[in-house]
């Protein structure tokens, strides 16, 4: 049993000493002011935070959306080689080095091993297609205007909810503050109640 008390004794000091030092912390720290208190809700609003990433990928979405409107080069390089007589003849004529000893029965049988490089270079450029492009990037605009605005009406609930948290936590506060003045007002009417029945001047 004494240990049992030794130990609740201990923990009594413990959260007590606890309360006190929460106290002085609060009572040293200053307090916030609105904006203040509606800068760090909106530096630290997880919500607002996690629409970043879609606003960019919107904009993006919204760059790539104009890319229709841009010409478009193509480079294209391809290799190919054998000793195929269908091959090597069907090559020989495109590059146009066919000669009079490729007709030779040996040169058509057993034709030498044939190389082919191919480059090309295409460029496009999109004129008209049926507004597709258009309707594309109208859509892409409207998906940042919709990313903005959803951004900008969380942010507004944001610091309606601090200003309403804010303005009741002063309510609270004035409202703690009149109630200890009653209070102190009654003790005080008790003590002079009591000194005048103490001093046989009421009962």
């Amino acid at each position: 049993m004494e240990t049992m008390k030794v130990l609740k004794t201990g923990t009594m000091i413990t959260l007590l000493a606890g309360l006190a030092s929460a106290q002085v912390r609060a009572q040293a720290a200053p307090p916030l002011s609105a904006r203040e208190a509606i800068g760090r809700a909106l530096a630290q609003n997880p919500e607002l935070a996690a629409d970043e990433p879609g606003r960019q990928a919107a904009r993006f979405e919204a760059r790539a959306s104009r890319a229709a409107y841009l010409p478009r080069l193509d480079f294209e390089q391809a290799y190919t080689g054998g000793n195929n007589p269908v091959y090597v003849f069907g090559t020989l004529l495109t590059q146009r080095a066919f000669r009079e000893t490729n007709f030779a029965l040996s040169s058509l049988n057993q034709p030498a091993p044939a190389d082919n490089v191919l480059t090309r270079v295409t460029v496009q450029q999109n004129i008209w297609d049926f507004g597709r492009s258009r309707s594309r990037m109208q859509a892409a605009d409207l998906g940042v205007e919709i990313a903005d605005r959803s951004h900008e009406d969380r942010r507004r609930q944001t610091i309606l909810a601090v200003l309403d948290a804010y303005h009741s936590l002063a309510l609270a506060r004035e409202t703690e503050k009149s109630a200890r003045i009653a209070l102190e007002s009654a003790e005080a009417i008790e003590k002079q109640a009591r000194a005048r029945v103490e001093s046989g001047l009421a009962t």
